[in-house]
């Protein structure tokens, strides 16, 4: 995993090599945290130099870095909510906008088709809301309680503020937490949040991070997974013995991966629970990947595609090679022409379908076949005589 990052990548390679830091401090050397992120020895070094330049007070005692002090402009907050609370505050919200109490049942699955949970864990969360007295039950029927606000404390709303505003930037319904916490922010008078989230795009919460270091002490100690992984209909347990942590910057997500025979990959997200337990690791390529234009274990295939010769797509296409060392763009006297072997199909047919006519695919046929079916489809929708 040794390779060149763009300044972005690297920035969020970098804060979670802090994070690192701080959560493990005294336990491991600049060695070990190399050969788990993927750097050499030097370059960890280099980092916790650049660190200590901002504020940060990290030396080595027996080769181990230890974490002495924090900037004074550091808040470190101990988030007291974990990942189920943030579902069961959304989950909440979306029940206190309801005028009358609703049927248990019908809610369960009102919740199911909204958010993607199962539900037995929705199930499982109203009867612990229900337990706290934030959910009234009567005659299977349930309703918010009266004025949920003043059931906390003014720290519990603090803390669940801070929370919410953090969290809204990686929850894909982050509108529904922005409205809560702007109710908060009323009770308590705050008129400015002086809360930012670095990078904006990095879509891993606060229990998201926690995976991530459940997989990489996994990593460094060689011992395997047991997983609640949640399916589209269902939740499922699974051994993984685990090879290494991918991320994909077009669709903002991290992924754990396995190989056995072959590859299988799991959202870090759609992980619901898990612990580090006695096994072993899978083997892991980075070559194995170098194709790919998304996500995917799908096979490589190689691409032609020949594009109008316009300056706005030849910056897109500077981007792309940029990116991909696998691919090279000849420039003729009225067109663009890219090769690439690519593995993501859909992936790479959206990108493509992006340029509309100023795109034309010569390979493969069926990535052909497909766009032009697609725009076909749409013509005879518009077709007003049709």
């Amino acid at each position: 995993m040794r390779q060149r990052r763009d300044d972005e990548s690297l920035g969020i390679v970098k804060s979670r090599i802090l994070y690192f830091l701080i959560t493990n401090s005294n336990k491991y050397s600049a060695e070990e945290i190399g050969d788990m992120f993927g750097f050499k020895k030097r370059r960890i070094q280099d980092f916790v130099k650049e660190f200590n330049e901002l504020g940060y007070k990290i030396s080595t005692v027996k080769g181990k870095y230890v974490v002495e002090e924090l900037p004074k402009n550091v808040v470190n907050i101990d988030y007291k909510l974990n990942y189920s609370d943030f579902k069961m505050v959304t989950i909440l919200e979306h029940l206190s906008r309801k005028k009358y109490a609703v049927k248990r049942k019908r809610f369960v699955e009102e919740v199911n088709m909204l958010f993607n949970e199962a539900p037995a864990l929705v199930q499982s969360m109203i009867k612990q809301l229900i337990d706290r007295g934030y959910i009234v039950e009567e005659n299977g029927k349930i309703k918010a309680a009266d004025n949920l606000l003043d059931i906390l404390t003014e720290q519990e709303l603090q803390n669940l503020y801070i929370y919410l505003e953090v969290m809204k930037h990686f929850y894909y319904k982050g509108y529904v937490l922005d409205l809560i916490a702007d109710k908060i922010s009323r009770k308590l008078n705050i008129e400015n949040s002086c809360i930012r989230v670095i990078p904006k795009r990095k879509r891993i919460s606060y229990y998201d991070s926690f995976v991530v270091k459940q997989i990489e002490e996994a990593i460094l100690k060689n011992k395997s997974l047991n997983i609640k992984y949640r399916f589209k209909t269902r939740t499922k347990e699974i051994n993984v013995k685990p090879a290494g942590i991918i991320y994909s910057e077009d669709k903002d997500l991290y992924y754990l991966v396995e190989k056995n025979k072959n590859y299988s990959i799991y959202r870090i997200d759609k992980i619901v629970d898990i612990d580090v337990v006695d096994g072993g690791l899978s083997e892991f390529n980075k070559e194995d990947f170098k194709y790919n234009f998304g996500i995917s274990i799908e096979n490589p295939f190689d691409v032609e595609v020949h594009f109008e010769k316009y300056s706005f797509i030849k910056r897109k296409l500077d981007r792309y090679t940029k990116k991909r060392q696998t691919a090279r763009i000849v420039e003729e006297e009225n067109r663009y022409i890219l090769k690439d072997r690519v593995v993501g199909f859909k992936e790479f047919k959206n990108w493509v379908m992006g340029f509309g006519k100023s795109a034309y695919v010569v390979e493969p046929v069926k990535l052909r076949d497909e766009i032009y079916n697609e725009i076909k489809e749409t013509l005879e929708r518009y077709d007003m005589n049709g």
